[in-house]
């Protein structure tokens, strides 16, 4: 499978008016923009397909690897680090810090906003 049909076939979005909803994202396909209550973000083409991937997982550890596989043909794990920090960066923007996290040794995490709400209680 490439890139585009992995997306297509991981992702089970409704669609509505070029919208699809995100659990409590709000992802546009033709503007690639990621929104969060009134909170808007632009993301590049690569991190518009990290976030697809990673949400297909919500809730899960994605492992690096499977990451830097599908979306850089050459395995390059450095920059599979640097654009999980861009979305990482741009996910706090909008959803507040512990969107998307690390997990050491395995990979890396996205959650809910209303995860990241009940963590931030607890702590």
């Amino acid at each position: 499978l490439d890139l585009e049909q992995f997306l297509d076939a991981a992702l089970k979005l409704s669609e509505t008016e070029g919208a699809a909803e995100v659990q409590d994202y709000q992802l546009d396909d033709k503007k690639r923009t990621l929104t969060y209550g009134r909170k808007s973000v632009f993301l590049t083409e690569k991190e518009y397909a990290l976030f697809q991937i990673l949400h297909a997982h919500i809730g899960e550890v994605v492992a690096k690897e499977t990451l830097t596989r599908l979306l850089w043909k050459k395995g390059n794990n450095n920059a599979c680090q640097v654009y999980v920090a861009y979305l990482r960066g741009k996910l706090e923007q909008i959803a507040g810090p512990g969107a998307l996290t690390s997990v050491r040794g395995r990979g890396y995490i996205l959650r809910r906003p209303s995860e990241n709400t009940e963590r931030k209680k607890n702590t």
